[in-house]
């Protein structure tokens, strides 16, 4: 998925960029309980504190697509090359030495996403 912030027509690819991840195929699995806190696409969100469902936009409602329950889910291995992952300040050391890059903080996010498809939007929201 891609998540654009900005107008994506006004921008330019860079041609100098090195990627520093090695790719890693991501897989899903049938969820044995739908209450589980964990990474899943459809269902129902399961909030890590109280439920924020978004309420709607431009007067349409919104579906739960799915959500990301820990950065933690996402670690892959960097490149030889890349420089290590800067860390948070509480995380002692301000970078990452074990070689790995984890996505999204840690926090679990969730994904809604327009009913309407005339104006598909999605909308993003995490849970500290």
């Amino acid at each position: 998925f891609k998540i654009f912030a900005f107008d994506a027509s006004s921008t330019k690819r860079r041609t100098d960029y090195t990627p520093v991840l090695r790719f890693e195929r991501l897989s899903l699995q049938p969820l044995k309980s739908a209450s589980a806190r964990v990474t899943k696409v459809g269902g129902l969100p399961n909030w890590r504190i109280s439920n924020d469902f978004p309420k709607s936009y431009m007067g349409g409602e919104f579906a739960f697509l799915m959500q990301i329950w820990s950065g933690l889910d996402f670690e892959f291995e960097k490149l030889e090359d890349a420089p290590p992952q800067a860390q948070y300040p509480w995380a002692g050391d301000p970078y990452r030495l074990d070689g790995r890059y984890s996505l999204f903080s840690g926090l679990p996010l969730y994904f809604f996403g327009t009913v309407d498809l005339e104006s598909p939007r999605v909308y993003v929201l995490n849970q500290k």
